[in-house]
């Protein structure tokens, strides 16, 4: 972060997909990210994993400072959709800029055209986002 600093970028942020989605997740919480997409981002409410020990990650959504895109697939197991109340209720009442989309018959790793569970407009519209979250937080472009 220092370094893109140093290089004229005030704004960083970061994508992560799974466990990189929690991992982005804690990171928007410890760290000053301007934006953060979290992709199918699993464990954030519970202690189900090591990362997330011993308060769970989504203990630390008040310390969020930037703009958070969630993206999941509606049959995502691991992470179901109470786990997606949750998430977007924390973020809500921390008053925590997100928006969190649920993808039609998406399952995990929709995103990765190489996995049974692709899914070509789902993945489409996930890139769209993310594209759009990182020109308009990072670079300050704006659609419309």
């Amino acid at each position: 972060m220092d370094h893109l600093r140093a290089g004229g970028r005030p704004h960083v942020g970061t994508v992560g997909l799974s466990l990189g989605g929690h991992v982005a997740y804690l990171a928007a919480t410890e760290l000053d990210l301007a934006a953060v997409a979290v992709l199918y981002g699993g464990w954030i409410p519970g202690t189900e994993i090591p990362l997330s020990q011993p308060e769970p990650t989504l203990s630390g959504t008040p310390r969020i400072n930037g703009r958070m895109l969630l993206l999941v697939g509606e049959h995502d197991h691991v992470v179901p959709p109470e786990h997606r109340l949750a998430m977007a209720g924390a973020l809500r009442a921390a008053g925590v800029r997100h928006e969190l989309v649920e993808y039609p018959g998406a399952q995990r790793g929709f995103l990765c055209d190489r996995r049974d569970s692709y899914d070509r407009g789902s993945a489409s519209d996930a890139w769209h986002r993310i594209q759009e979250l990182l020109a308009g937080e990072l670079l300050g472009v704006r659609d419309g």
